[in-house]
């Protein structure tokens, strides 16, 4: 079950990936989120609660 999960996520990052203007592709959660489920709030959310992770990580 936990194999599904994994690749499901992985053929939904690839694709809901774009170009960026360097012609470089960028993705990831926020962006399958947003496009994929339609709910851009929701990625915005995923992307602010993700930092907001990632500072107690760094200070540890």
């Amino acid at each position: 079950m936990l194999w599904q999960l994994s690749f499901s996520e992985s053929v939904a990052a690839v694709n809901y990936r774009e170009k960026n203007e360097q012609g470089e592709f960028v993705g990831g959660p926020m962006y399958y989120i947003a496009k994929g489920l339609r709910m851009e709030w929701l990625g915005v959310f995923f992307s602010v609660a993700l930092i907001v992770e990632l500072i107690p990580s760094i200070m540890v």
